[in-house]
């Protein structure tokens, strides 16, 4: 049996569900390119569903879930997707049907080898499974100097330990299968100050903080980061994605 789920979002899901940047056409067509048969899918962690719709042009069935209930309710609808709330660790899919398992932003939360034992039960032989992770955004604006101030000092003592995965791009996540070499993507937005404010008050980190503190220290910088973000500016995330695929 897996440990206590350990939940981040709910209490910021509908903020977290508008300001989740989304992924990269790039990165999902270079995952269909190793598949062979895409009949099922199982989006671990949905959140809000976003690889979930990425994933439904391509595949017939996919099975999206989550820990967290808030989450599904902020979940986007498709006739081809099956929302329902599960832990990455225990999924209820039935043994050897899945062709492609994703898992966007979610693994470090995760009892990672109770988890992947469950991704060898429900992957077909050849099955592929797709991790990824996005790490601290960049700006070209000195507004990036006042949110890697936030980032690094302000919220240090507030991210959980399991975010040192993804500062570290999943490098210390030891995967059951050889990993498949991947380029590296990039998501990319053009974002106002507002947006920029919106998607750090959907950080776990920040709101660990609040709860510590009684304030809100996004509501510390947002004057300074509406004084130098007068216009949209592109913002851009670094994706990294470990690719594997069970054996035949």
């Amino acid at each position: 049996m897996a440990g206590h789920f350990k939940d981040h979002f709910s209490r910021q899901s509908k903020t977290y569900a508008e300001f989740r940047p989304n992924y990269p056409t790039a990165l999902f067509e270079w995952i269909f390119s190793f598949i062979d048969t895409a009949d099922r899918a199982w989006d671990c962690a949905t959140g809000n569903g976003q690889s979930a719709l990425a994933l439904s042009g391509t595949f017939s069935r996919i099975y999206a879930t989550d820990a967290s209930p808030d989450q599904i309710k902020q979940a986007a609808p498709a006739a081809n997707i099956m929302y329902r709330v599960a832990r990455a660790e225990d999924s209820g899919i039935p043994d050897a049907s899945i062709d492609l398992i994703t898992v966007s932003q979610a693994i470090h939360w995760f009892d990672v080898d109770a988890f992947f034992l469950e991704a060898d039960r429900v992957l077909k032989p050849g099955g592929m499974l797709a991790v990824w992770c996005y790490g601290l955004f960049s700006l070209s604006s000195p507004a990036d100097r006042i949110i890697q101030n936030l980032y690094h000092n302000t919220l240090a003592g507030s991210w959980p330990p399991e975010r040192d995965h993804v500062d570290n791009g999943y490098a210390d996540i030891q995967f059951p299968w050889p990993l498949i070499p991947s380029p590296q993507f990039e998501i990319e937005k053009m974002w106002g100050a507002q947006q920029l404010i919106g998607f750090l008050n959907s950080w776990s980190a920040v709101q660990r903080f609040i709860k510590t503190h009684s304030f809100n220290p996004v509501e510390h910088i947002a004057t300074a980061l509406r004084d130098v973000v007068r216009d949209k500016i592109p913002v851009i995330w670094p994706v990294t994605l470990k690719l594997a695929q069970k054996p035949k």
